[in-house]
C-alpha cells in the first residue's frame, strides 16, 4: 500500500512540476530572445498580462562545474537586479594565480603552467531579490558563456 501511495505521490508530483515548468519555458524562450537580456542585465518582460522582472548574468565557463557556474551566475544575476532597482551591495572579485609543474622523467623535464581562478562575490541582497526564482539557464552556442535568469511576477 505504502509503495502505491508513493508511486502515486511521485507521478502528480512529476505532472505538477512538468506543467509549471512549461509555463516557465515561454518566459524562458522570450528572455533568450529579448535583446537586452540575451546577453545579461535586467528588466521587466511582459508575458499573458503579466509583468516580471527577470535578471539575466553570464559567466565564463573555463574550467568551472556546473554547480560552480550556478553559484556565481546567480549572484550576478542578483547583482544585476540590484542594480536595477536601487544599487548595488554585492562586490565581487576574481582572483588568479599561475603556478608551474615541473615533471622529470629520465632526466627530462616537462613544465606545465597551470592557472586557477576564484571568485569572491559578497552579496547583502533584499528580501525581494532573495525571493527571485530560477528562471533557467543555457550556454552560448559556444558554450563559452553560462547564462542563468531569475525571475519574480510583479503584478
Amino acid at each position: 500500500m505504502k509503495r502505491l501511495f508513493l508511486t502515486f505521490f511521485i507521478i502528480i508530483t512529476a505532472t505538477i512540476g512538468g506543467l509549471h515548468a512549461q509555463g516557465n519555458e515561454a518566459l524562458l524562450e522570450s528572455v533568450k530572445q529579448n535583446t537586452i537580456l540575451s546577453w545579461g542585465g535586467c528588466d521587466i518582460v511582459q508575458m499573458d498580462g503579466v509583468e516580471y522582472l527577470v535578471a539575466v548574468s553570464s559567466v565564463e565557463v573555463g574550467t568551472k562545474k556546473l554547480p560552480q557556474l550556478r553559484t556565481v551566475a546567480a549572484a550576478k544575476a542578483k547583482r544585476e537586479l540590484l542594480l536595477m532597482i536601487k544599487g548595488s551591495n554585492v562586490t565581487s572579485s576574481t582572483e588568479m594565480t599561475t603556478s608551474e609543474e615541473v615533471t622529470v622523467v629520465n632526466g627530462e623535464s616537462t613544465v606545465r603552467t597551470v592557472e586557477t581562478y576564484f571568485e569572491k562575490i559578497r552579496e547583502e541582497a533584499d528580501g525581494f531579490v532573495q525571493g527571485m526564482a530560477p528562471l533557467g539557464m543555457w550556454y552560448s552556442d559556444d558554450r563559452s558563456l553560462f547564462f542563468y535568469a531569475l525571475y519574480k511576477s510583479i503584478n
